[in-house]
């Protein structure tokens, strides 16, 4: 029996044969997206329990202190970037992300889809009641709060542009740092330049206290999980389908 035969036999006509093999990439398209759903609620959960664990430590201690660094201050410009004009508001800002989305309107569903989003970065000081420490946001991955600026042109379909900030003066968490550059200088403010860890879970830069970390932490673990068990769902569906259409094959053979 040769294969084409053999597999007539098992899968059926060549349509069938085409919409069951369109059925298997399918599966394992919303499997895979299931799969990384679930490392990533996984990633969220520990970087989360980590930081709910660990207390922040004074900048003044941040040297001596075995990484991933945890701490938090107030965000202040370095004298070498001073802040810029954040792209919509003006506003002078250390941190920026902006999203740019489309109207978009389906059957009795309306909303806004994201096309694009850009983060302007740069390094910037945090300080608490003694020293100071450069923070550099380079690999960072930076948690602003909700948008505070939008702007919204077009009359059909709607555009929109929406701007979150970290401003001087802004309170700031650091978390997964460690120290890439330190003072040299006797009696300086400044205990040096801190940058992403290798060993670190993550490596992230929140505006806000702890507390606002952890919130974002938990959200982030509540969309990944939402996103896990709706595809998780549809995988199953799409594989009892499968096992339908095969007729069990195992017979067969």
């Amino acid at each position: 029996m040769s294969v084409y035969t053999l597999s007539t036999a098992i899968l059926g006509s060549s349509d069938q044969q085409i919409e069951i093999v369109l059925s298997i990439i399918i599966t394992l398209v919303f499997l895979g997206i299931t799969f990384r759903s679930l490392l990533s609620a996984f990633h969220e959960y520990n970087t989360g329990r980590a930081i709910r664990e660990n207390e922040p430590i004074p900048i003044a201690d941040l040297t001596a202190a075995s990484s991933p660094l945890e701490f938090e201050g107030v965000a202040q410009p370095t004298a070498e970037n001073p802040p810029f004009s954040a792209p919509l508001s003006g506003i002078d800002s250390l941190l920026c992300k902006v999203r740019f989305q489309v109207e978009e309107m389906r059957s009795n569903r309306h909303g806004y889809k994201t096309k694009n989003v850009e983060l302007n970065t740069q390094p910037f000081l945090v300080t608490d009641e003694r020293r100071q420490v450069v923070v550099d946001p380079a690999d960072a991955a930076v948690h602003l709060g909700g948008y505070q600026t939008t702007e919204k042109e077009g009359m059909v379909r709607k555009k929109r542009k929406q701007e979150k900030r970290l401003e001087p003066g802004d309170t700031v968490h650091v978390y997964g740092a460690t120290i890439t550059d330190e003072a040299t200088e006797f009696g300086s403010e400044t205990v040096g330049t801190v940058g992403a860890c290798e060993e670190t879970i993550e490596y992230q830069i929140t505006k806000g206290s702890e507390e606002n970390a952890v919130s974002s932490q938990n959200t982030q673990l509540l969309v990944s999980l939402f996103v896990a068990t709706v595809t998780g769902a549809a995988t199953l569906y799409l594989l009892y389908g499968l096992l339908l259409d095969l007729e069990l094959v195992t017979s067969i053979l």
